[in-house]
């Protein structure tokens, strides 16, 4: 369980944002400690009540400490459109702030920072998502907006998950919400540093840079499999491969957005790269919509997601011939 948790923020361990200690957390714990043991026997009913409060008082505390920390730091975000300059920006530091309060491990089910650092966590996600609320992404970053809403709330209901059976001592719990928030967290911080890193290129370093992205999807087996017919493992009751296989489209087709955006068209190719951000966006919310009725059990659903998907995929194969015969 430790190990999977302390996963989560080794992608990003180079950031030098650091989040600020609670020195007051140890010391409140082992008072407390201190407390229960001069106690003899089992403790009574309000000893435990004030120890459940405690642990909640501890959680909140961080969750305010981190927030008030938080708008030290992080500059006031206007409401509505905002420019390209300031909308990288903001993520570059939403991303810092996350990435800072991501970094931690469980040592045990008896470490007693572990939920409050999660809930640190989790007032980070959070706040990321304010300012996507709070301010219209410009025309360049729209298509990446939706995807990074999506890896945050996913990452949120990870941690919801992780809590749940952390509190249960589930390990098999505890290991999956770790395996997915670990995922996530990898997704959205890639799709932020293709954002804070984003320029136009010429036409020869566009062209070559999608032709490597176009090679990915059309490598991927299962990809072509879905082109000519459904995926096998999502039709036979396949539920976890199923999972896998869509997992594993979307992490090439995400990829593939964020490096339109990484490097983004010229002039003379920006309809053609717009049909192509189009298409890998329908992509996109197929694999979303298909992974959502895996979850809901929903053959039907399943099944229409699939086509939606396959259908997506010729057309940016389409498009990527498109832009090579028209450059």
């Amino acid at each position: 369980m430790d190990t999977d948790r302390e996963l989560r923020f080794q992608l990003r361990r180079a950031l030098d944002e650091v989040a600020p200690p609670a020195p007051w957390l140890a010391a409140a714990v082992k008072r407390e400690l201190a407390n229960s043991r001069q106690q003899a026997g089992r403790p009574s009913v309000p000893v435990r009540l004030a120890f459940s409060l405690l642990a909640l008082l501890l959680v909140g505390a961080v969750v305010i400490g981190f927030r008030a920390w938080a708008s030290t730091t992080h500059p006031v975000v206007p409401a509505g459109r905002v420019s390209v300059k300031s909308y990288q920006a903001m993520i570059s530091v939403d991303s810092k702030l996350f990435a800072s309060a991501n970094h931690f491990g469980c040592s045990s089910y008896n470490d007693t920072s572990c939920l409050p650092k999660v809930a640190q966590a989790d007032a980070s996600a959070q706040a990321w998502l304010d300012d996507l609320n709070r301010s219209r992404p410009p025309e360049r970053f729209v298509s990446l907006d939706p995807l990074l809403r999506r890896h945050l709330a996913l990452i949120l209901s990870a941690d919801q998950a992780f809590v749940t059976a952390f509190k249960a001592k589930d390990d098999t719990g505890t290991g999956a919400a770790s395996s997915v928030a670990t995922s996530e967290l990898g997704a959205v911080q890639s799709l932020a540093a293709d954002i804070t890193a984003s320029s136009q290129g010429t036409v020869a370093s566009y062209v070559a840079a999608i032709a490597v992205d176009r090679a990915t999807l059309s490598g991927c087996a299962i990809c072509q499999l879905l082109v000519s017919s459904p995926l096998a493992s999502c039709q036979s009751g396949q539920a976890a491969t199923c999972a896998t296989d869509l997992a594993a489209i979307r992490a090439r087709v995400e990829s593939f957005q964020g490096h339109l955006i990484l490097l983004y068209a010229p002039n003379s190719l920006a309809a053609a790269d717009a049909r192509l951000q189009a298409d890998l966006a329908v992509a996109a919310q197929a694999l979303a919509a298909g992974e959502s009725a895996l979850a809901a059990h929903d053959q039907v659903a399943l099944q229409a997601s699939e086509r939606s998907l396959g259908q997506a995929l010729v057309r940016v194969d389409a498009d990527f011939a498109s832009i090579v015969g028209g450059k």
